[in-house]
């Protein structure tokens, strides 16, 4: 068992600022943070203006702009950052030790390569947002408000394999809510933010005595980027998303 003064971890975020407000929480805990890496996910123009044209990604400036008002004050975090272009680029970044390292933390990151997991010998934990077994993938706090399945808003907390948010559970939280807002989101995110930072506090406080469990992810669904053709796919498609369960169909990236 460690104390969190003890703690050292990595953190893979794109750093905007509801991840910011994250950090905020786990310095504020005695979380040592050795760097936070930042990954660029726009390699070509055609992907940058594909993924800005996105549903999501509009909705997410809007959010954004809402929350800088509301928290703006802590958008400079003094922290050690690394940016890169790929996930492996670590595997070569000799100022990362990673017998240092008590845990790696995702919030809000891609898909990392198993080369990567297999090379840090600690383990990675993800925040996603929304509660496992449901929703699987980045967006997939829209995809439940446009299917009204409300009872799975929250976050899952697991650790990370080769899949997409497909590896064991250590704690879920929900969030209670059914008004579609701008109020809500804005507090629906940040209070994604604050909640897993202090859960996280305690499960590396306590990783040792943790039992972690395997979701069914037959319970599950994957979703991807909510775009305008997905959107459509999803309203074509005329499918009855009544419950969580016995969701079918993967729309594409």
């Amino acid at each position: 068992m460690q104390n969190p003064s003890s703690t050292k971890v990595l953190v893979f975020t794109p750093f905007k600022l509801r991840h910011r407000y994250f950090i905020k929480f786990l310095l504020e805990s005695n979380i040592e943070i050795e760097h936070v890496v930042i990954k660029s996910n726009y390699i070509n123009v055609s992907k940058t203006l594909k993924h800005y044209l996105s549903i999501s990604k509009f909705l997410d400036l809007l959010i954004t702009f809402f929350e800088l008002l509301k928290v703006g004050s802590i958008y400079r975090q003094k922290v050690n950052t690394v940016k890169i272009r790929n996930y492996t680029d670590l595997i070569g970044l000799n100022r990362i030790k990673s017998e240092k390292l008590t845990a790696i933390l995702v919030y809000g990151g891609t898909v990392i390569p198993e080369i990567v997991l297999r090379n840090f010998n600690v383990p990675f934990l993800n925040v996603h947002g929304a509660i496992l077994p449901g929703y699987r993938g980045l967006d997939s706090h829209w995809w439940m408000m446009i299917e009204r399945n409300f009872d799975l808003q929250g976050y899952t907390i697991h650790e990370v394999d080769s899949g997409i948010d497909s590896g064991k559970i250590l704690k879920t939280k929900g969030f209670k809510s059914k008004n579609f807002s701008v109020e809500r989101c804005i507090t629906w995110r940040l209070w994604i933010a604050k909640n897993s930072a202090m859960d996280l506090v305690d499960i590396l406080t306590n990783y040792e005595s943790s039992q972690p469990f395997a979701h069914n992810l037959k319970l599950s669904t994957y979703r991807s980027v909510l775009s305008v053709k997905n959107l459509f796919r999803f309203i074509s498609d005329n499918i009855n998303f009544s419950t969580s369960t016995n969701v079918k169909g993967k729309f594409e990236n």
